[in-house]
């Protein structure tokens, strides 16, 4: 018996021995692995991540002019499927235009129909979304002589003639282009426009989103808290163009005050809207003007003549109480530079993956970093904000239960029986949002 126990006891040594050598081939074949991914990674990081750190600063609850409401939810969808990311809209002779992700300008004729004015880059592009070469128009004004201005996130500013096509086929036209330097620095990411046309020529204002991080890359930007923005003025009749203010954290939308005296900017990152004084004694300076509980897209003026009120779309609006993973990342600079990081990895591997199968839909994913949107949007709220000069809220509307998507932009009308109707806009919506008001 103490035999056949001394055999046992040989033999469960034996395995033991046998299963350490192995644990520990294993883990000589996992290491260089390791060492491999973790070479691979430190060499992703871009050294245009910084290590700033930001307080959320969010808004207690929504009281007093935020009330809470979901008045939003009375929304109409309309174009669904026809519309591919309508982010900026204007009007022209009855008809709105917009321009989508595949780099057309389209004509919306009532709430039914949309036609095709111009392709940017060539017709193969019309299947296209978020490549250079098919551009991407975003911000969208048209001049009182029918000219349309957008600006090419990817491109630049362009020119749209005859948009109606009443004297000829609509032509384009690249009036400047983003990698131009200005002042020493090249654009990476413009964004949106107005025009002042009041001394006969036309003066342009743009906002120069980044100057180190590209359209693609924008959910980068902003969780990254990049302050590299400007704002640009671009003269038409000379086609010269300056720098009138720097040092901005993600400048959005932009729109200019009904005596021209002052341009207000919705500064995406910081999450308020900014005056910076053209003209008076003021000139030159920059106050803000409201403080708001989420990131501010485009913002327009309204069609109120009795009073100057703007709208403004803002995006993932919250409280305290319901804070976004970017709101966690913005104290956390090596967390933050982690994630980018890998979700940069994650979008390039799509990339090329979507390259080699031929798959658009890869591409784009890839192109657009898209996993990285997960983190900017902390539930499925939208507001449009309706605000008078002094920065006074007017109205507040809410989309609180997911019904209605991030909204970019609001085109205001009132007809002629006082009737008020909205038209919400939307970088990643596939329709248009169209909302009346009861007065």
């Amino acid at each position: 018996m103490d035999q056949r126990r001394g055999q046992s006891g040989h033999r469960n040594g034996q395995r033991n021995r046998n299963r350490s050598r192995r644990r520990s081939s294993s883990s000589n074949q996992t290491w260089p692995w390791i060492a491999i991914v973790a070479v691979i990674f430190y060499f992703s990081i871009d050294d245009r991540l910084k290590d700033k750190i930001k307080e959320p600063n969010l808004f207690d609850s929504f009281e007093g002019p935020w009330a809470d409401n979901n008045v939003l939810l009375t929304t109409e969808k309309v174009l669904t499927d026809h519309l591919y990311g309508p982010e900026s809209l204007a009007k022209y002779k009855g008809n709105l235009y917009t321009g989508i992700s595949n780099g057309q300008i389209v004509r919306i004729e009532g709430v039914d129909k949309v036609s095709k004015v111009v392709q940017f880059g060539d017709e193969s592009c019309a299947n296209q979304h978020g490549k250079k070469a098919c551009g991407r128009p975003l911000g969208i004004r048209v001049t009182s002589s029918g000219d349309l201005y957008t600006i090419d996130g990817l491109n630049g500013l362009i020119k749209v003639t005859n948009i109606d096509g009443t004297s000829g086929q609509p032509e384009f036209k690249l009036l400047f282009n983003i990698s131009s330097p200005v002042d020493g620095n090249s654009s990476a990411f413009l964004d949106d426009l107005v025009i002042d046309e009041s001394d006969g020529d036309k003066i342009i204002y743009i906002t120069d989103a980044s100057s180190l991080w590209d359209l693609n890359d924008c959910v980068a930007a902003y969780m990254d808290m990049d302050d590299s923005g400007r704002i640009l003025r671009y003269t038409e009749s000379t086609g010269s163009i300056d720098v009138v203010l720097s040092g901005l954290a993600f400048p959005n939308g932009i729109e200019l005050t009904d005596s021209k005296d002052a341009l207000l900017i919705g500064e995406f990152t910081h999450r308020r809207i900014l005056k910076y004084y053209l003209t008076g004694p003021s000139k030159g300076t920059t106050e803000v003007l409201i403080n708001l509980p989420g990131e501010p897209d485009n913002i327009r003026r309204s069609a109120r003549s009795d009073v100057e009120t703007y709208w403004i779309a803002v995006f993932s609006p919250r409280t305290k109480k319901t804070p976004s993973s970017i709101d966690y990342y913005s104290e956390r600079p090596f967390h933050r530079k982690f994630m980018i990081t890998v979700y940069r990895i994650i979008g390039t591997l799509y990339n090329i993956i979507g390259v080699i199968l031929n798959s658009d839909a890869l591409v784009a994913e890839g192109e657009l970093k898209s996993s990285l949107w997960s983190f900017v949007g902390p539930n499925s709220r939208s507001m449009a904000l309706e605000i008078d000069s002094k920065g006074n809220v007017i109205n507040c509307l809410h989309s609180n239960d997911g019904y209605f998507g991030p909204i970019s932009e609001i085109h205001d009308e009132i007809d002629e029986n006082g009737r008020r109707t909205l038209y919400l806009g939307s970088f990643t919506n596939n329709y248009l949002g169209v909302l009346t008001l009861e007065s």
